[in-house]
């Protein structure tokens, strides 16, 4: 789903990056009668979106406020977690809020959002779903209706949820939302014998993976392929401060160097608890984890039912049966996808497919 253009703003806007998004259609100058909840929720679902990996341990909210049928301004969660979304909007009496996640309840280093909007008495606000963290679950919105606001919340829940997945993973299941992603050739490979894998996809799907970076927190990849590759992981997108964290997990290779920004995860030389090691960077704010691996920590997390997101980039090359698996053994596999996980999307990346599965929980 596509926001209508006549109802598209100039830019989102995000505090200290003025004009995010640029040369988009002018605002719809008539008034509009007909806007669903889910239409106004649309320019919040996509400035959520802009910001995801770039709130820290706040959730990346995205915010909209329409007047008189207007679209009049789109913010959202600043770097780093501040400000937040809804406090920086100039809401007048009469206007219609659309918020990607319930406004917080508690106050601590700023005042709690959701009495900020009870003061400035919009007639209506949609959320798109309500805040995990018990200081806010509904209290947000009874506060907001306690001010005679009319409030709806499930307002295109489903791609809510999606945008702020990493903040909801965290305080859910207090662990970080897992993206893995593999590369790999059309019959499975993703390197040749020797360890040489550049360049198994194309330009477009290797732009795309640069995009996936753009929107983590951190980046984790096993001890074998730090070595081998010696990837930079960054996004060469040319989008400032969208480097990412780097983990290597640690395993029964040796690493004689570190870069100052890489990060050991885990125990050297033995059996890793995945788990342990995802709620460790939980704590630390970690909420988007991207994994881009070699096939046996790629076959590990599979296996503990840790992934959330599997984008698959698959090229025409073939490779053989003596060059490298993309992905390593899974234990009492059957002919089935693994536990939960269907295929959201395929989709032509240039030459090669992308196939982007999901685990629906």
């Amino acid at each position: 789903m596509m926001l209508p253009m006549c109802v598209m703003p100039r830019c989102i806007r995000i505090s200290g990056k003025p004009g995010i998004l640029k040369n988009l259609s002018r605002v719809f100058q008539k008034n509009m009668t007909n806007n669903t909840p889910e239409v106004m929720m649309w320019p919040a679902l996509q400035a959520a979106q802009r910001q995801r990996g770039q709130t820290g341990k706040n959730p990346n909210v995205g915010a909209a406020l329409w007047r008189h049928g207007r679209l009049v301004d789109v913010v959202a969660t600043g770097d780093g977690g501040r400000p937040h979304a809804e406090s920086q909007l100039n809401i007048l009496p009469g206007d219609v809020l659309a918020v990607t996640l319930e406004p917080c309840a508690h106050e601590g280093e700023t005042p709690a959002c959701a009495r900020l909007v009870a003061d400035a008495r919009p007639s209506k606000v949609y959320v798109g779903c309500l805040d995990p963290d018990p200081r806010t679950s509904g209290h947000g919105l009874e506060i907001m209706k306690e001010a005679g606001i009319s409030v709806q919340a499930g307002i295109c829940e489903h791609k809510a949820r999606h945008v702020m997945a990493g903040f909801l993973t965290r305080m859910i299941h207090q662990r970080p939302h897992v993206r893995l992603k593999l590369a790999m050739t059309r019959d499975g490979r993703s390197a040749l014998a020797d360890g040489r894998s550049q360049w198994i996809t194309g330009f477009e799907a290797r732009q795309h993976g640069h995009l996936l970076r753009a929107e983590a927190d951190a980046i984790m990849v096993g001890a074998a392929t730090f070595i081998q590759d010696q990837p930079t992981l960054t996004c060469r997108l040319g989008l400032s401060g969208r480097d990412p964290e780097i983990f290597v997990l640690s395993g029964r290779e040796e690493i004689s160097s570190l870069p100052k920004n890489v990060q050991i995860l885990g125990t050297s030389g033995g059996q890793q608890d995945l788990s342990q090691i995802l709620r460790q960077l939980a704590q630390e704010g970690i909420g988007n984890l991207l994994v881009e691996s070699g096939g046996r920590l790629a076959a590990s997390l599979l296996q503990a039912e840790l992934v959330d997101e599997l984008y698959c980039y698959q090229s025409d090359l073939l490779l053989g049966a003596n060059a490298r698996s993309a992905l390593g053994a899974l234990k009492d596999q059957e002919l089935l996808l693994p536990k939960g996980m269907i295929v959201k999307e395929r989709r032509q990346l240039g030459q090669d497919q992308l196939t982007r599965y999901v685990v629906e929980r």
